[in-house]
């Protein structure tokens, strides 16, 4: 097996696609899915179930990152675990056979691989990153369909999986924030989802703030969600507001209002403009981008580990290490 290239892998995520025409054409402004982007060694280099499974047996994973989704409910592992009196490895094996969908968080933070690889992620997309990864079992939902305040990359690793986007849904927003609260009742979809099934090495990008929802197939799928946090205006203007501020006073005065008058309101308008134009005047943005360069070259801590083990989750998915879940587009014929 060739080594692995962290530089190339990342080139994948979008099939190829120069990074300046992914900006451009597709980035916060659709979802786009590249088929056949990672061919089958590269998605086993990339992580593969026996890397995982190697994560939680040497115990590399801590409970505390991994979570359930059981019956419309989120659970904590380690609860689980703790109630129990199981291994987290045979909890995990026990809510899997009975048709949970497993959830493990910043997993590139235990394999040094993913490490290597999401460093490589933040430099080329100009953005933070992190890695879930998830399996389901066969003809299970994973969550409900929602919207995600990160970008992202999914990357299918094994079995297959489908995807419904909701092109409308009440109080859409476009881009949200980071701090979006997710409301159930709030944001509800109105519109017939467009489909489409992931296979192994096929990628699907999503700007944040699409509505959609996955769907296992016949049989039980894992994929990785790379997400991208990108330097937004509001992140910009903000980080230099506490700059500014600490070196100006008028900044940090207080807003001259009370409880009973209601005729500041002019006023006020007038002092904060006056704020705003002095923002302004001593915006330093090439300083804040050098800083932010610095913080995306920032290479992570290398804890991962790598052991050769085959037991519960790979019986449950009824392949072998290194072997492709599904057979290999050929004929024209559809994955």
């Amino acid at each position: 097996m060739a080594d692995f290239d962290a530089r190339v892998m990342t080139r994948r995520l979008t099939g190829g696609m120069d990074v300046r025409a992914f900006n451009g054409d597709v980035r916060e402004r659709r979802a786009a899915r590249f088929e056949a982007a990672i061919d089958a060694e590269q998605v086993g280099q990339l992580f593969d179930l026996a890397r995982l499974e190697s994560l939680f047996v040497s115990e590399a994973i801590p409970l505390a990152y991994v979570d359930i989704f059981d019956d419309g409910h989120l659970k904590r592992l380690a609860d689980m675990q703790k109630k129990s009196g199981k291994t987290g490895v045979a909890v995990l094996a026990e809510r899997f056979r009975e048709g949970s969908t497993i959830r493990v968080r910043d997993v590139d933070k235990f394999d040094m691989r993913l490490d290597q690889f999401v460093s490589e992620v933040r430099r080329h997309f100009a953005a933070q990153s992190q890695i879930n990864v998830y399996l389901t079992p066969p003809a299970k939902t994973g969550f409900p369909p929602h919207f995600d305040i990160t970008d992202g990359f999914i990357v299918q690793c094994l079995g297959r999986k489908e995807w419904r986007g909701f092109g409308a849904y009440s109080s859409r927003i476009d881009l949200p924030l980071m701090d979006t609260n997710w409301d159930p009742d709030r944001f509800r979809t109105s519109s017939t989802p467009d489909s489409m099934t992931l296979f192994a090495g096929d990628v699907l990008y999503l700007p944040r703030g699409v509505m959609h929802q996955a769907l296992c197939t016949d049989r039980a799928s894992m994929h990785l969600t790379i997400s991208i946090n990108p330097l937004t205006f509001a992140d910009l203007i903000s980080r230099e507001l506490q700059r500014v501020a600490a070196c100006n006073i008028q900044f940090r005065k207080r807003v001259p209002w009370s409880a009973e008058d209601d005729g500041a309101g002019d006023q006020i308008a007038e002092l904060a403009q006056k704020c705003l134009f002095e923002l302004s005047k001593q915006l330093d943005v090439s300083a804040l981008l050098r800083s932010e360069r610095r913080s995306l070259r920032q290479d992570g801590t290398e804890t991962g580990s790598s052991i050769d083990l085959t037991s519960a989750l790979m019986n449950l998915f009824e392949c072998e290490v290194g072997q492709p879940s599904t057979p290999s587009k050929s004929g024209g014929e559809a994955r």
